[in-house]
């Protein structure tokens, strides 16, 4: 058998791509020494999750909850009650949202809920377009214990008819818009419908409209207080040959989230935060919400689809100081030329930090010169909780890296044994079990939860190099998953999408090196007898992938073969397709089944 690990070492070329002087970017200086975290050495000596447990009293007491620490800690301080907590940038006037009102209207709304039958454990699914709703009621979910998943609609049908089924929601939010889709989904047991706009659906048993019943509730409530690790919310992602995972976060994420906020975000009280990522990705719900709240400073929320134009009208328009983005956004930017950015004031404008994919040298230098801030590269898992590695705005950066391990992590790259790793060796990028934010599990699934761990380690399934000066490098993953924005998108989710045409029979999906630094997708596709093989039909499954899930998904091959290698057993051998692909052994597939592929 040919192994994963061998497949992986024959993929990269570790003399052309690691050794010399290919390995040691361009360094460039750091933008403000005087940051929150001003020495990354000093602090890691000094740094103890225990030590930060003091700030948060209630962990430590182990009766806490993040909006008492988040929200309802800063109503007594007379510089922040009154202060805007939250600006939603729609496309007309901006909705502004003080603490003092977010404290009210999240409490009113856990009051509609309490009074309509949810309780501490029970699950609610979110499916709305982006609105000052959303905020409100993870806010009121948390106050209450009911555990909120954000649905990212661009996972298709399919995989939202599955979340529901595994999350096994009591109540939703949604829309007039949206509501079609929740209903037409074989999930039955929804026993709530919480519907935002100005009318009623009709879809469900038991609706409720939001904003003609909530103005009848009380502006106070008593919120519940929790063991640290109570779960708080579900983040749903790709997985790689089955349904999306479940990704619980507890309450005690919020240590992870402050600490991180305050040294990789460098946020202060008269900060004002965009974090551009969607809702219902970790990044949205953790960095565009609780980070900014826990510090005391400004959330803004954009409420209409992402442009060049809109970009710099709301880093203008809002005084954005610190922008959380991803390179696909930064790309964007830079692909509109030079003629649109001109004119912008960016002068409050201090950080920008990205996560996704490796930042190109050419965006950093295109954005530091266009918006006078260069962007800081670093690593985000959804199943850590926060950013695990980062450049440091007080530190030096080297244009490629993700940077360094957040204060308190302890990162390694290790072989397919377990073992460490010498530097500038390529490996599996892993983390000491240990940290705060780390999600609880994969929602009711202990065999995907068990998967991620290995003694003592938590394996992130990211190919990895560590340089001498402690600096790593990110090399693609290991289970085909491919980095969409601050999401992962995996073979399955394309399959998924690529079966549903026509003419197609089977279709199985590899990731692929298409560059020294660019991963792609290539699939594989049997037709249905009698269906031709055509220019026009690549061009239209191409089309279909991109329109149902991402125009951002890199689908670049499709290949049309008489059959796809299986095993004895009917499994799909997406290593052999991988390994053809590179033009490496397979050994000898005959023997696993009757398919004789010919690629």
């Amino acid at each position: 058998m040919y192994s994963n690990w061998n497949k992986l070492y024959h993929c990269y070329d570790l003399d052309t791509e690691t050794n010399g002087s290919d390995m040691i970017r361009a360094r460039i200086k750091p933008q403000n020494p005087s940051a929150n975290l001003r020495s990354y050495y000093e602090t890691c000596r000094n740094f103890s999750w225990a030590q930060l447990e003091e700030y948060f009293q209630s962990i430590k007491t182990g009766r806490t909850n993040i909006v008492s620490e988040s929200i309802d800690k800063w109503l007594d301080n007379d510089q922040v009650s009154n202060k805007t907590g939250l600006i939603f940038a729609g496309a007309g006037e901006d909705d502004t949202y003080t603490y003092l009102n977010l404290k009210e209207y999240s409490c009113q709304m856990a009051n509609l809920m309490v009074a309509n039958g949810l309780a501490k454990g029970d699950r609610l699914v979110i499916l709305l377009a982006a609105c000052p709703e959303l905020y409100i009621t993870m806010l009121a979910c948390a106050r209450i214990g009911v555990i909120f998943s954000i649905i990212d609609e661009s996972l298709g049908v399919d995989a939202m008819d599955y979340i529901l089924h595994d999350s096994k929601p009591k109540a939703v939010l949604t829309d007039h818009a949206k509501a079609p889709v929740l209903a037409g989904l074989s999930y039955t047991n929804i026993e709530l419908a919480l519907i935002a706009g100005s009318r009623l659906t009709g879809f469900f048993k038991n609706e409720i409209l939001v904003n003609d019943q909530i103005c009848h509730h009380e502006p106070e409530f008593e919120t519940a207080l929790f063991d640290p690790d109570t779960p708080l919310f579900i983040v749903y992602i790709s997985g790689s040959t089955s349904g999306p995972k479940g990704v619980t976060h507890s309450h005690k994420t919020m240590l992870g989230v402050y600490a991180t906020a305050k040294y990789v975000l460098d946020l202060n009280l008269d900060s004002i935060l965009w974090s551009d990522a969607d809702l219902s990705s970790m990044v949205g719900v953790v960095y565009g919400c609780f980070a900014p709240w826990l510090c005391g400073a400004t959330s803004v929320m954009l409420g209409i689809p992402f442009s060049a134009s809109a970009c710099y009208l709301t880093l203008e328009r809002r005084a954005i100081s610190v922008w959380f983005t991803n390179p696909l956004n930064l790309e964007k930017l830079m692909q509109e030329g030079d003629d649109l950015v001109a004119g912008y004031d960016f002068s409050k404008l201090s950080h920008i930090v990205s996560a996704g994919k490796n930042l190109a040298p050419e965006l950093f230098y295109w954005v530091r010169d266009k918006l006078k801030v260069g962007p800081h590269d670093s690593l985000v898992m959804t199943e850590a909780g926060m950013i695990c590695m980062a450049n440091y705005p007080s530190e030096q950066i080297k244009l490629g890296s993700m940077g360094k391990p957040f204060p308190g992590v302890q990162a390694c790259i290790i072989d397919e044994k377990g073992e460490e790793l010498p530097i500038i060796t390529l490996g599996e990028l892993a983390f000491r079990v240990g940290w705060p934010s780390m999600m609880l599990g994969i929602w009711g699934n202990e065999a995907r939860t068990n998967a991620y761990y290995r003694d003592g380690w938590f394996l992130t399934g990211d190919l990895a190099i560590k340089d001498e000066d402690g600096y790593y490098y990110h090399h693609g993953r290991l289970d085909d998953l491919l980095r969409i924005g601050c999401k992962y998108v995996g073979p399955y989710l394309i399959e998924n999408v690529i079966r549903k045409h026509a003419s197609v029979d089977e279709v199985a999906v590899i990731l692929k090196k298409n560059t020294i630094t660019d991963l792609v997708f290539k699939a594989y596709i049997t037709l249905k007898n009698g269906a031709p093989i055509s220019d026009e039909l690549s061009d239209s499954l191409v089309r279909l992938v991109k329109t149902s899930i991402s125009q951002e998904i890199p689908l670049h091959e499709i290949e049309f073969v008489d059959c796809l290698p299986k095993s004895g057993s009917g499994a799909l051998l997406r290593r052999v397709l991988t390994a053809l692909d590179l033009g490496l052994p397979s050994g000898d597939i005959t023997k696993l089944s009757d398919c004789k592929i010919e690629v």
